[in-house]
């Protein structure tokens, strides 16, 4: 529960340092799955304020937790099983 509570509050930290974008490059709100099986949903695109070239990916977790992560490791393919898959693959409904 600590490194939860922790890993909120950095979410809460971070999420002052962006901006998000009117400029929509990714669907918010549509619905990816984490290769390792958690439901996460894209809230908004932001940049990063030290450097506006690196855009980011803000999404939230099924426990209404929000994380970010560079747009380029949020759609990269990652090693799993054996496997190369997406890191977040899109949900289809």
């Amino acid at each position: 529960l600590r490194w939860q509570q922790s890993r909120q509050a950095e979410g809460a930290l971070y999420a002052r340092w962006f901006y998000c974008s009117v400029d929509w490059k990714v669907s918010s709100y549509m619905k990816y799955r984490h290769y390792k099986g958690g439901i996460y949903e894209i809230v908004c695109e932001a940049r990063l304020e030290s450097d506006p070239q690196v855009i980011m990916i803000v999404y939230k977790s099924a426990e209404g937790l929000i994380w970010t992560r560079p747009g380029d490791a949020f759609f990269e393919l990652v090693q799993h099983e054996g496997n190369t898959v997406p890191r977040f693959a899109p949900m289809n409904f």
